[in-house]
Order: structure tokens, then C-alpha cells, then sequence
């Protein structure tokens, strides 16, 4: 692999509020190798040396909560009865899509038929492009239960344990509990716990004996409650919470991934052709109850956040993230904080802060860039004039 210089970028680096001007960025065999305002090649190194000319480069950003099996302008229960063949194919076009918005890294949480690991493979041999990929494969859930259309249907500590080892036998990175019902499945309700404590246990238990990372699906309080104290590592939505479950999750370390961008499609007016009426009914109901939670706990000290937008069910985009990062600013997070957010302390959540989700010396060279300052204006990021994943550039737009 030839070397990159990137010349005469501005900086952010993930981690600090403010940006280094003028310098040089070079990739060595897909990792950063220096930082510097006059970069040098060893005697005999050849570079492909791309003038920037002052853009703003930053670490490719990190989705926590996508589903690429399901495509964000087709009816959902259209979804539910197309072919295998057809999904993978929309998983690859929404693969690309993502990657090419500058989201390098994704938490896939729940895809049919173990189709995420296919797409992930192709991506390993170069057949196709995307982003790097946490897969969960199949959500765990009750028979009937919340997700039930991607998932693994389990009863009982014992056939829960059973199909997490099958997740991880398919190559799953991280394990996902539905312990609530949800707004996409009809015939649940979001508020119910559809787990026992033991149950969510069970699965967390087995999960953390393999060494994978889990998250759990989880709305309605005992649920959330059940999976806080099952040692669940992300809570994703959380529109039920409570004081006391935040203080648990503070005192456990647990993560909040709120993904608060499907409230903010119920506006549009495209939504009522795309999402079934009984889940029009359940996530308006909510909407209301989540952002006011969110509100009364997002800035409470020693909570843990991460940042995902639910990419796939009805208007809520693939190649959007920025949407979710904006909503935090509105709830008193700052331009700063929401990018660290979705670098960095995303790389944090996966536990690969050693590796992404900052430009420093040694990191893999996930880096997209942009035209402008996002500390000052997040909307820079939705057209990235360039994306590099592990020191290769897929896509570079000219102004």
C-alpha cells in the first residue's frame, strides 16, 4: 500500500476543543505515521501527496445503532416479506451510503438471516465497500417478541444462552437482548418488559464469557431496569427512564445510546406511507415522553453516552448522522462535545479507543474531511469532501 500525505489540513483530533492549522497528515500501510507541520519521508518512500488545500480533517465518525438490512425510503413491512437475496443487496447499497457520509465505523444491531456477516466478508475481500462493522447478527428476543423479523426467537435461560453462542459462533461482536417491546412490531407494546431479569442475565452472562459486547433493546422501565442490573454495557433508546435507573447506570458504568433522530421523522409528511399505522400510534405516544427524559438526565455527572441514530426503518438515513448530533445541541450539548461524542467517545463505547475515533500518531487512518469548521457549524459534515478508511480513500468529491 503506498503512503498518503495529506497536505495543508486544519486539524480536529477528536479530543480537544479546537483545531491545529496548517499541518500535514502522513498514512504509513493504513495508520497514521505523522503529525507535523513539515512532514518527512525516509530516504527512497514515495507518497501520494494530496494538497487540501486548508480543509478540516477529522476522524471518520461512528454510528452506534444502524440496521442496513432496512432501507429508510421503503415501506417497513415491504421489508419484512422481500427475498434474502434483495436485502443483501439493499445492505450493500446502504453499506456504501454510509461510508460515503464519513460514518466509518457502525454498530450493526439486528439483521436477518446472518446476512450482516456476508456483507461484512465482502467488505474484508475488497468485493465491495463499507464501513468497519460491528455485527450482533441476530437480535435475541421472546418468541413473538420485539424484532422477532431479524432475530433469534428464545424462551428460558437456557435456549437464551443457546442462541447467544449461536450469534457468536457466526461471528457477532456484540450480543442485543430485546428486553422491551418496541414501536416497529406489531402486537407489543414498548413500555412491557419481554425479559425477565434472569433471562436478560442469561444472555449477558454467556456474552461476557465469550468476550462480546452487548446492548439491549430497551423502552419501558423494567426492562431498562432488568438490563442495568444484568450488566447489559449500551441501554439503546431508554424512553422510560428513571431517576433511579440513572443512578444505576452511573454507579455500573452503563451506556445510554438514545437515538433520539426517529422522533424527528413523525413531522414529515412521506412517514405515513412508510411506517404502519399501529407504529405511527405507538412511537407518537412516546416521542414526547423520551425527549423530556433525555432533557432531565443527559447531563447528569458520571452518565455515560453514546451517540446512534437507528439508521434503517422509515426516514431515518443511513448517510446521515449528523441529524442525531444536532438534536444534542438543541438539548444544551455543545458543537465540541457532540463531535468528541461521535468519534472518540464512540470509540470509547466499542472499546476500540485505541485504535479509532482520534487522529493521532498509530491510530488507523480513518479520516474524513471536510470544507469549514464543524466546531463551528455542524452541517459541514453531511457532504464530506473526503473519506479514508484504513488509508484507503473512497470517495473525494471536488468542490
Amino acid at each position: 500500500m503506498k503512503s498518503i500525505l495529506l497536505k495543508d489540513v486544519n486539524v480536529f483530533n477528536g479530543k480537544d476543543n479546537k483545531i491545529g492549522e496548517n499541518l500535514s497528515i502522513l498514512v504509513r500501510d493504513g495508520k497514521i505515521a505523522e503529525i507535523s507541520s513539515r512532514p518527512s519521508l525516509p530516504a527512497g518512500e514515495e507518497a501520494q501527496t494530496i494538497d487540501c488545500e486548508r480543509m478540516t480533517v477529522l476522524p471518520g465518525l461512528i454510528n452506534l445503532h444502524t440496521h442496513l438490512s432496512l432501507d429508510a425510503e421503503v415501506p417497513f413491512e415491504e421489508a419484512l416479506t422481500e427475498s434474502a437475496e434483495m436485502t443483501l443487496l439493499k445492505i450493500v447499497k446502504n453499506g456504501k451510503l454510509t461510508l460515503e457520509a464519513g460514518i466509518t465505523t457502525i454498530r450493526e444491531l439486528g439483521c436477518r438471516d446472518h446476512l450482516d456477516f456476508v456483507y461484512r466478508e465482502g467488505v474484508r475481500r475488497g468485493i465491495v465497500p463499507g464501513p468497519r462493522m460491528l455485527l450482533s447478527g441476530k437480535v435475541i428476543t421472546k418468541t413473538g417478541g420485539h424484532g422477532h423479523f431479524l432475530g433469534r426467537e428464545a424462551d428460558g435461560a437456557a435456549e437464551i444462552v443457546k442462541a447467544v453462542r449461536e450469534q457468536v459462533k457466526a461471528g457477532a461482536d456484540v450480543v442485543k437482548v430485546m428486553s422491551t417491546g418496541g414501536v416497529m412490531t406489531k402486537g407489543v407494546e414498548p413500555g412491557l418488559a419481554l425479559y425477565t431479569f434472569e433471562e436478560v442475565k442469561a444472555a449477558a452472562d454467556e456474552a461476557k464469557r465469550s468476550l462480546k459486547l452487548t446492548a439491549s433493546h430497551a423502552q419501558g422501565t423494567e426492562g431498562i431496569k432488568n438490563a442495568v442490573l444484568a450488566g447489559i454495557d449500551t441501554i439503546e433508546h431508554g424512553i422510560y427512564m428513571t431517576e433511579e435507573i440513572i443512578e444505576l447506570m452511573i454507579e455500573k458504568g452503563t451506556y445510554w445510546v438514545p437515538t433520539l433522530t426517529p422522533g424527528n421523522r413523525l413531522t414529515d409528511p412521506r412517514v405515513t406511507e412508510l411506517m404502519p399505522k399501529y407504529a405511527m400510534e405507538k412511537a407518537t405516544k412516546g416521542r414526547a415522553t423520551h425527549r423530556e427524559n433525555f432533557a432531565k438526565f443527559c447531563h447528569r455527572e458520571g452518565l455515560k453516552l453514546g451517540i446512534g441514530s437507528d439508521s434503517g426503518p422509515p426516514l431515518i438515513f443511513h448517510n446521515d448522522i449528523v441529524t442525531e448530533m444536532r438534536i444534542f445541541t438543541e438539548y444544551g450539548f455543545s458543537n465540541f462535545d457532540v463531535l468528541r461524542l461521535a468519534t472518540y467517545g464512540n470509540a470509547e463505547v466499542l472499546q476500540m479507543q485505541d485504535k479509532i475515533g482520534a487522529i493521532e500518531v498509530g491510530m488507523e487512518a480513518d479520516i474524513i474531511g471536510v470544507r469549514g469548521n464543524p466546531l463551528e457549524l455542524l452541517s459541514v459534515l453531511r457532504e464530506p469532501k473526503m473519506v479514508m478508511k484504513e488509508g484507503v480513500i473512497w470517495c473525494k468529491r471536488v468542490d
